[in-house]
């Protein structure tokens, strides 16, 4: 009887201790299969992983990273050219750039923290601070439009402040660290909030049936940039929960485009628009 318990616990031992047992692995296996689904990876989740094997691949979706990087550091300009030279923000939603910004700033929070290639997230540093320029201006021509004239150096030492404030949240996001559940919640909101932050703009087109100053520049960028976007992350990334997020904003940014090209050929009648920012 007592050999035969040896034998049963030698045997355990053995089959335990065989490489395709190894604890390694099975640690590996435990944490895979806890993670949760829209946490993002950097693993092979698609079928086609021998194109991701191509040295060639890979490098054109660098480059297509640092294209979008780059234009990204300019394409919302022609947006805050344009309510400059017009002097007037209607018809522009301050809701859309604020909820924008703040799912920007967990998305970019997030992905420094999990140390991913920066030439995936980085132009959102350059749509963060464009974002704080344009919110600056809504601001300041609304004050302008209310006739309160007498605070005008109030005005601009808040914007100023505003400003800063900007460059230090940008600076707190490689200095504070959080646990990685608050980190997924983070991530879990980054994104719908990126993508909910077009539907005011979406409905106070609909309302004003015009898409006031909204720059078809600037229209023209954001589509394009999901475009490139899409191709870096099947490339780079590889995760379907990001992937379907991309595939969401692009959707809404062609309903943007698409009533920008509506209402275009109508005749603007900017004196019958409510006193909306």
């Amino acid at each position: 009887m007592s050999k035969c318990f040896s034998f049963v616990v030698w045997t355990k031992y053995a089959l335990w201790n065989h490489k395709a047992h190894s604890y390694p692995y099975i640690v590996r296996v435990k944490k895979h299969q806890q993670q949760p689904f829209y946490l993002l990876r950097s693993c092979s989740c698609f079928p086609f992983r021998w194109t991701l094997k191509s040295n060639l691949v890979k490098n054109t979706s660098s480059l297509v990273g640092y294209l979008v990087i780059l234009c990204s550091s300019f394409y919302k300009i022609p947006q805050i050219v344009r309510i400059m030279r017009k002097k007037s923000a209607k018809g522009i939603s301050l809701s859309m750039y604020t909820l924008e910004n703040i799912g920007i700033y967990f998305s970019l929070y997030y992905c420094i923290q999990a140390k991913f290639p920066w030439e995936t997230f980085a132009e959102n540093i350059c749509i963060f601070l464009q974002n704080g320029i344009i919110i600056l201006l809504l601001h300041h021509y609304a004050v302008q439009r209310t006739k309160r004239t007498s605070s005008g150096n109030f005005n601009y030492l808040w914007m100023l402040f505003y400003f800063l404030s900007l460059l230090l949240s940008i600076s707190l996001l490689w200095s504070i660290r959080l646990p990685i559940r608050w980190l997924q919640v983070l991530q879990f909101c980054s994104s719908p909030l990126l993508n909910a932050s077009k539907i005011p703009q979406i409905l106070e087109n609909r309302r004003n049936e015009s898409t006031g100053e909204l720059s078809p520049i600037t229209l023209s960028f954001q589509l394009a940039g999901n475009i490139a976007r899409v191709f870096t992350t099947l490339v780079q990334l590889q995760n379907r929960w990001y992937l379907a997020s991309i595939f969401i904003s692009l959707a809404l940014n062609a309903i943007l485009g698409f009533q920008y090209m509506r209402y275009r050929c109508r005749p603007q009648s900017m004196s019958s628009f409510k006193d909306r920012i």
